[in-house]
């Protein structure tokens, strides 16, 4: 008999705990349908004009947390081992409120700043929330604009006005121009003022790293690959690293060194310079440098080998290296120690010694030499002198010059040699026939 009694006992008991549980779920069910038919009230009140928050449907909820959206669970009372995804491209999720945000694009980083159509990450209480009423940050897509990570990443997807995004990584100060898109910052940067930065209306310009680096605004298509205080101020112009060096010129390249400038279209400096004003200047369009230091290259075309304080100044001129070479005439060229071409001997080619001492250009398309071979200079004549080979006007004291004489059978390659102010000696060192 007592163990039918207890039977029914326990029959109770279980009962009472049903009903318990049926009532429980009553009133849940009662708050979700408040919850539903405020809702639907915000979603009206949007849908005419007032609101500020997009509310969250049935649909959305379930996307975003299955059962336990309809039940009303708050993400912070949840837990469970993530897998697959929230939400579709057909029914994305409307609204989220999380306080934590992380993953694999962060490598497990926590993402400080969420940027787009007025979303933001709330500091006090980490909710991440969608203010409609400033939206001002999502793509066409409606996908947030920029996300950024301390210190690690950031993406701008771009907007209906900017198809295409940028990326910014390294340092969180490194920038990129608002209207600008397609830049790439890959890394680099450090506080007090080091960002790496590409200004405005700059599209598809790339830093690949370094300090201090900036490609200036309305510069496309600009590269800087790294090194330290670079500036590209010219289009489409590339420094591939070093330290203060510029590309000022469109399409100017400097390969590396330091305080380097291209300023000329097309210029190109390789490398080389130095501290201080040691630095090699292509100024002129075409120049190029490959190296040494303080050298500059201002005349259309001019291009400087190496060495140091030279200048060719002329169109086409040329100085492959040496020191304190000067080549102002066009197509000329000067080389050694301390040759220089004069401004309209053009075409004139001057070689300088180990003794320092200067030699200069006389006339155009001269070939003049500087040798310690008891003469101050020798000079190649491409034609004889006008009066029979007569150059006893045209020498100074202690030069020579070598020229070819015509005569009425033959042709002389004649040597004279001046001593002092009326001294001249000529001498035939070779005979050819008059064919």
């Amino acid at each position: 008999m007592n163990s039918i009694d207890d039977r029914l006992t326990e029959l109770e008991s279980a009962l009472d705990d049903q009903q318990a549980r049926i009532e429980a779920h009553e009133e849940t069910i009662a708050a979700q349908q408040e919850t539903i038919e405020a809702q639907r009230e915000r979603l009206a009140a949007v849908e005419n004009g007032g609101g500020s928050t997009l509310p969250m449907s049935r649909r959305g909820a379930l996307a975003a947390g299955g059962a336990l959206g309809l039940l009303g669970l708050g993400a912070g009372t949840a837990s469970a081992q993530g897998s697959g995804q929230i939400g579709t491209s057909d029914t994305p999720v409307d609204t989220v409120y999380t306080e934590k945000l992380n993953g694999g694009l962060t490598n497990g980083s926590e993402i400080q700043e969420l940027v787009g159509f007025g979303l933001e990450i709330y500091e006090s209480s980490g909710r991440l929330d969608v203010d409609w009423d400033n939206a001002n940050g999502l793509n066409s897509q409606g996908i947030p604009e920029r996300v950024r990570n301390f210190d690690g990443i950031e993406l701008t997807t771009g907007n209906e006005f900017n198809p295409v995004g940028n990326i910014i990584a390294g340092y969180i100060a490194n920038t990129v121009g608002e209207e600008t898109i397609g830049a790439v910052i890959s890394g680099g940067g450090a506080s007090d003022g080091g960002e790496n930065s590409i200004g405005t209306d700059s599209n598809y310009s790339t830093i690949g790293g370094g300090l201090f680096n900036l490609i200036d605004d309305d510069n496309s298509n600009a590269t800087i690959g790294g090194g330290s205080q670079n500036t590209v101020s010219g289009f489409r112009g590339t420094v591939a690293g070093g330290g203060s060096n510029e590309a000022a010129g469109s399409n100017a390249t400097i390969g590396g060194g330091q305080q380097n400038e291209a300023s000329g279209s097309h210029a190109t400096v390789a490398g080389g310079g130095g501290g201080g004003d040691s630095g090699n200047h292509a100024v002129g369009d075409y120049s190029s440098i490959a190296g040494g230091s303080d050298n500059h290259a201002e005349g259309e075309y001019s291009s400087i080998t190496g060495g140091a304080g030279n200048l060719a100044k002329g169109r086409l001129s040329s100085i492959p290296g040496g020191s304190n070479n000067r080549a102002d005439g066009d197509y000329s060229f000067a080389v050694g120690q301390a040759a220089e071409v004069k401004e309209d001997h053009d075409g004139a080619f001057i070689v300088g010694d180990s003794s320092g001492n200067s030699i200069e250009s006389t006339r155009e398309d001269q070939a003049r030499f500087q040798m310690n071979v008891g003469a101050n200079a020798f000079e190649l004549l491409k034609k004889p002198y006008e009066n029979d080979g007569d150059a006893d006007s045209d020498l100074e004291s202690g030069d020579a010059v070598i020229y070819l004489k015509q005569n009425d059978s033959d042709v002389e390659l004649v040597c004279t040699f001046k001593h002092g102010d009326e001294n001249v000696e000529t001498e035939t060192i070779a005979t050819f026939e008059d064919d």
